[in-house]
């Protein structure tokens, strides 16, 4: 077995210490209320684009199914959406929105069903 230099500490001991970094209050209230306003904004167009589901659904002469269409064009129109309301280009990353997306489906077929069980 090799020898333990005299330098070495004993039992697991070092001579690193923890430092905390600098805690950025600034930046990270900035971070969470732009998080908000695009939560708020995806579930307001959410909203919106339930209530176009549900236009669609009982007009007459179209079928129910139609009503998806809405649903799914409102998701994939999400990104452009934000943009336009000049939201930072950082934060509408693919990886930043994922929860977005479900979050605005989600929303608009809640509010497509109970209109269409309300009013229907």
């Amino acid at each position: 077995m090799a020898k333990k230099s005299s330098d070495e500490k004993q039992d697991g001991e070092s001579d690193y210490t923890f430092v905390i970094p600098e805690f950025d209050e600034a930046a990270y209230r900035e971070k969470d209320i732009l998080s908000t306003r695009i939560t708020f904004a995806v579930v307001a167009f959410g909203v919106v684009v339930g209530i176009i589901a549900w236009v669609l659904t009982i007009l007459p002469g179209i079928d129910w199914r139609l009503g998806w269409l809405p649903l799914f064009a409102g998701t994939a129109a999400l990104k452009p959406a934000l943009q336009r309301f000049k939201f930072p280009e950082d934060s509408l990353n693919f990886r930043a929105l994922w929860g977005s997306y479900f979050l605005l489906f989600f929303t608009a077929l809640a509010i497509w069903v109970l209109l269409f069980n309300v009013y229907s």
